[in-house]
């Protein structure tokens, strides 16, 4: 049961891009994100942060030109998920690996990117690093 006592949906509809993402059971995963235990291994991070309504679509455009600009090699994924009635926002972006990630995060043409989509936010991101496991 989710909050209020309402039962939680099937599935939750994330944006990224022009259209919605559909968010599917493990089972439905790429085969090379599972194996036979169906395990997922990848890295990644989840960032928290505010972004004001009238900013959303702002943000949203200079991520997706970013995205076109500058292909991150072992990059699966990025979404973003904007709290209901309020301007919490919470990034995810997911990497084939740690490594792969690192390259990324210690790349300067990151952190250009960074200080450009960052204007959009009313703070800095609080950013929680880790290993994105499968159930």
């Amino acid at each position: 049961m989710g909050a209020g006592g309402r039962t939680a949906p099937a599935r939750h509809v994330l944006r990224r891009g022009p259209g919605p993402v559909a968010a599917v059971p493990i089972s439905f995963a790429p085969k090379r994100w599972r194996t036979e235990a169906r395990e997922v291994q990848m890295y990644g991070t989840v960032a928290r942060t505010r972004v004001k309504p009238e900013n959303r679509a702002k943000l949203q455009e200079v991520m997706e030109r970013q995205t076109k600009e500058r292909v991150i090699p072992g990059m699966i994924t990025a979404y973003t998920l904007y709290e209901n009635d309020s301007d919490v926002a919470w990034m995810f972006a997911v990497f084939e690996d740690r490594a792969s990630y690192d390259k990324n995060a210690d790349d300067p043409a990151m952190n250009d990117q960074y200080v450009e989509y960052r204007a959009f936010m009313e703070d800095d991101p609080e950013w929680h690093d880790g290993e994105i496991l499968g159930m």
